[in-house]
């Protein structure tokens, strides 16, 4: 069972058909639509294939949308979609062409999941056909139920965004969570998705994250504008337009507050009376260190040992 993405199957062998006209597509019934006996013969005999330059990627439980698509779009061009709407033998259909279809959809679809998702219909005993494995799939992660809620929740709360890649598909991602979390009803306010962008950016970007936060009260945040500024700061370090993307930001500095001065236009680690205070602080340090240094040699200078010939009237060698 391969958590990855599988290497595309091999092309059909000559003859095989491909498209779904004609009877073998299925239908929403069998007696409204029935299943071609010879195209569900054609495909038992051949392997599953996919069109060269396809890209199926593996369910992981959080995007449902994407994959059954690309998934049910494949069953179709096999012929084998019937599947999808029979869970008994179609009428017409031999067993053994039906049972052997049934064995190799179930296959990729066990190839197409990430284990701890297939685990969840792998039982034949309970979801003993294709079509009830891939209605349980879908009612588990393609609806609105706990599990998906619980994986779009984890998705937004615990975003990473990787600044090896391009970021406004990541942050795409991001915003597609939120919309449907709150469609669902389990959506989070403006204000805490602003911050679950701040807190997804890399340490590349702490800037930022630190200058918005410091730009005024997390009310005044918009996550369009974290949105643009992160875009923003990914072209400058891009490089082919940092004057214009630096001008920007010097503008919307002119909004920010100094937490040491308490002026306006420019950040803490910038204030110039921070940087001023620091200095003669250095400097004071350092003429106390000099004094300090002065009077140890005073001291010395005093204990040392001074020596007074012997005169007349003492008649003595003295050290003082």
């Amino acid at each position: 069972m391969s958590s990855g993405t599988p290497s595309a199957p091999p092309a059909p062998p000559s003859g095989t058909g491909t498209g779904t006209g004609g009877s073998g597509g299925g239908g929403s019934s069998s007696s409204s639509n029935p299943v071609s006996a010879a195209r569900i013969k054609m495909a038992a005999a051949s392997i599953l294939y996919m069109p060269s330059g396809t890209k199926l990627e593996v369910l992981s439980g959080h995007n449902w949308s994407s994959w059954s698509g690309v998934f049910t779009t494949l069953l179709q061009l096999n012929d084998v979609d019937a599947i999808l709407t029979h869970d008994t033998l179609p009428s017409g259909v031999d067993a053994d062409d039906w049972a052997s279809v049934q064995k190799k959809t179930k296959a990729y679809l066990c190839l197409y999941c990430v284990a701890d998702v297939y685990s969840t219909v792998e039982l034949d005993v309970e979801f003993p056909t294709f079509k009830e494995k891939y209605k349980q799939l879908k009612d588990t992660y393609g609806g609105v139920g706990s599990t998906v809620i619980f994986n779009l929740w984890i998705e937004l709360t615990q975003a990473r965004l990787d600044d090896g890649s391009l970021l406004a598909p990541q942050l795409s991602k991001l915003n597609e969570a939120h919309v449907k979390l709150s469609n669902a009803g389990m959506g989070v306010s403006d204000i805490q998705y602003c911050l679950i962008l701040l807190n997804a950016l890399p340490e590349s970007y702490e800037v930022v994250a630190s200058t918005l936060l410091a730009s005024g009260p997390p009310s005044n945040l918009k996550y369009s504008e974290i949105m643009a500024r992160i875009l923003n700061e990914e072209g400058r370090k891009s490089g082919p337009s940092v004057s214009l993307n630096a001008a920007r930001v010097d503008k919307k500095n002119k909004n920010l507050t100094c937490h040491y001065c308490n002026k306006k236009g420019h950040m803490e680690r910038d204030c110039r009376k921070k940087k001023k205070d620091e200095a003669e602080k250095e400097e004071e340090d350092s003429s106390s260190s000099d004094s300090s240094d002065s009077e140890s040699e005073s001291e010395k200078a005093a204990n040392a040992l001074v020596y007074v010939p012997a005169t007349a009237e003492n008649g003595l060698n003295v050290y003082l």
